[in-house]
């Protein structure tokens, strides 16, 4: 099967994690960087004009992206997120390429203030399939007028995210990698009695918090897994979009084999047997109190990192993948 990602690409990219997973499946992977194409247009570089000439840009970005389809004439178009996808391009592309599925993951919500743009809500109609990662999003999409909606979970890749082979000393008692979100500042503000590190993007934003405890941007891969063992353990608090479900970060962590502690979530208990596997709270009383007694040493002997890294062995993208195959 020919099937085309259109979206942005790069390393650890949702999107590059997907052609790997359906790429190991024996499918014809072709990748369409949507976001390079159209940050590459001379309006889109400064903020101000593209803001004034976004219209054209998404249409000139959508021309070549459906004179790029129609080239390729995939059997599959999986779109991620297409916030600046226009539906009239959508609505040529369903008319060019009629046999070929078009199918929408937007690992953000579309009803998101910070992600959501009137297109990407105009649009959700225009899709043969919506795939979402929150039960709670899918009558959402269905009142939205989707034609259909499926529950598609995040996942880990195995390229990515892994166990170290060595023994790393916790130096925190925790640590959060993540982007800087007002409600986690919150949480975290009143954490001041514990040493904890964070690596993440934005978190200058922060104030209510100890600068000591911004070491570092975004980081990724090997250097993200050796600092997640770090800390005794890894925080994992939800966003405002998240709430009630999981996020990426939900199997990455542990993909790592490291002490996690999020959310109580339905989702969270699902996939992961608390007590025993992760550790969750529900609010700031409790998370005190957990992450007080998971910082001592003796926690680490009850294993939970192992014990949730053998649990989210199938809970790879490879299984996602075949998981997307078998909808069609």
């Amino acid at each position: 099967m020919r099937i085309a990602l259109v979206g942005s690409f790069w390393e650890f990219s949702l999107e590059e994690s997907y052609a790997r997973a359906f790429s190991a499946l024996g499918h014809e992977v072709l990748r369409f960087d949507f976001d390079k194409y159209y940050g590459a247009e001379k309006l889109a570089r400064q903020r101000l004009t593209e803001l004034i000439a976004r219209k054209w840009i998404a249409l000139d970005t959508g021309r070549w992206l459906l004179q790029s389809l129609m080239v390729a004439k995939p059997d599959m178009i999986m779109v991620f997120k297409g916030r600046h996808l226009l539906p009239e391009t959508l609505q040529a592309i369903r008319s060019a390429l009629p046999n070929s599925p078009l199918i929408n993951f937007n690992p953000d919500s579309a009803w998101e203030k910070a992600n959501a743009t009137r297109w990407l809500l105009d649009s959700i109609p225009l899709y043969d399939l919506h795939l979402t990662w929150s039960k709670t999003l899918m009558e959402r999409f269905a009142n939205a007028g989707a034609r259909r909606v499926e529950y598609l979970p995040f996942a880990y890749d195995p390229a990515i995210h892994q166990p170290l082979n060595s023994v790393v000393k916790p130096a925190y008692d925790a640590v959060l990698i993540g982007t800087f979100d007002p409600m986690r500042e919150e949480m975290l503000s009143q954490l001041t009695e514990f040493n904890i590190a964070i690596w993440g993007n934005d978190w200058e934003k922060a104030k209510s918090i100890p600068k000591t405890w911004l070491k570092g941007k975004a980081v990724y891969g090997k250097q993200s897994t050796h600092l997640l063992k770090r800390g005794a353990v890894a925080l994992n608090f939800l966003r405002r979009q998240n709430a009630g479900s999981h996020n990426m970060r939900s199997f990455e962590i542990p993909a790592t084999a490291s002490l996690m502690l999020t959310d109580r979530t339905p989702e969270h208990q699902s996939f992961f047997e608390e007590g025993k596997e992760i550790e969750c709270f529900g609010d700031i009383v409790e998370l005190t109190g957990k992450l007080r007694d998971l910082s001592h040493p003796r926690a680490r002997e009850a294993n939970y990192g192992r014990n949730a890294y053998v649990r989210i062995q199938d809970e790879t993208y490879g299984t996602r993948a075949a998981r997307v195959i078998s909808l069609l």
